[in-house]
């Protein structure tokens, strides 16, 4: 906000022709690719070609057709040079006649030529096993006959930082609850200590809660510590800021569970809005907060093999001014 200014000089600029509505307003670029566009140039030459070919054959025609002497007398049977047709009449013969004769110089074949070509082009794409997807056992698959000649244009890839070239996946290593850290980090490269940690913390899960806890899915556990429950057998203000602590990452969120197989029913897959809160719940899962269902305006848990119920009074959904999601349940 300008203030305590007597007066003020501005300048107006990209205003008429140069607004972004009026550069923006041009003709559509063309989607053809290269090899399209010089295919059109050839084939219009050859008709261009075709055309002075027929158009030459036709004027030369009706010129020798009006020598009798030199053109009838050589060329043409008593049966034509009796009809009394005139030399313009003649040339507008040939014009056509020359057209059926030269038609072979335009090369239509090469469209059907270049078709083929492209459609094993796209054949080698496929089969191409450096652009093949293990993960998922997916080969690449052009979508477009042109994807061949379009590749050989590209000169420069640019990406936003949307994740156009990432893959958004968020884990959950670590967390600080009233000032303590919990969570080991584990490399990709440590596979044996990752396999470990897992089992030290079913056998701790085992003998804190008393029985094996099925909801965690240790496969696929990236929160690695076993003091957390150390200190959650503590009767302190430790103990239940962490119980607080997995509560509320059970509880706050907009999370719906599901259960791929009836046949295993302590097996939950959840869906979210994002994965950052698919991380949180599915670790608090694996620590033994398991969100089960929700249902209308109840949010059913299971803390430690004990089922929880909680009536949801409000939700406050995330926004870009509080920077938090909070809801309030009873």
């Amino acid at each position: 906000v300008l203030r305590n200014t007597q007066w003020v000089t501005g300048v107006v600029v990209f205003t008429g022709d140069e607004t972004k509505i009026m550069m923006n307003a041009g003709e559509t670029p063309s989607k053809r690719s290269r090899i399209e566009r010089m295919m059109n140039y050839q084939v219009m030459s050859q008709f261009a070609l075709l055309f002075a070919l027929c158009l030459l054959s036709a004027i030369l025609g009706g010129v020798y057709y009006s020598r009798a002497n030199s053109f009838q007398a050589l060329f043409i049977v008593p049966f034509e040079t009796s009809s009394g047709k005139s030399a313009p009449l003649y040339g507008f013969l040939t014009f056509w006649t020359a057209l059926i004769l030269y038609q072979t110089v335009v090369p239509i074949s090469l469209y059907v030529t270049i078709e083929v070509v492209k459609s094993f082009q796209a054949y080698f794409i496929n089969q191409d096993m450096d652009m093949y997807y293990a993960p998922a056992e997916r080969r690449c698959v052009p979508k477009s006959w042109n994807l061949s000649d379009d590749l050989g244009q590209v000169e420069y890839i640019f990406s936003d930082k949307t994740g156009t070239l990432t893959q958004n996946v968020m884990i959950f290593r670590q967390c600080t609850i009233r000032g303590r850290v919990y969570g080991e980090i584990v490399g990709d490269d440590e596979p044996d200590r990752a396999v470990e940690l897992r089992r030290a913390m079913d056998t701790r899960i085992e003998q804190t809660f008393g029985a094996p806890y099925l909801f965690r899915q240790s496969e696929t556990a990236t929160f690695l510590d076993t003091s957390v429950y150390d200190d959650l057998q503590t009767d302190n203000t430790q103990a239940r800021a962490i119980f607080e602590f997995f509560t509320v990452l059970a509880v706050c969120h907009t999370v719906i569970s599901s259960v791929p197989d009836p046949a295993h029913p302590h097996v939950l897959e959840y869906k979210a809005q994002s994965p950052d809160e698919a991380a949180l719940v599915s670790t608090a899962r694996d620590v033994g907060f398991a969100f089960l269902r929700r249902d209308k305006d109840r949010v059913y848990c299971n803390f430690r093999g004990q089922d929880h119920v909680f009536q949801l009074l409000a939700t406050l959904e995330f926004t870009s001014a509080r920077k938090r999601m909070s809801v309030i349940v009873r």
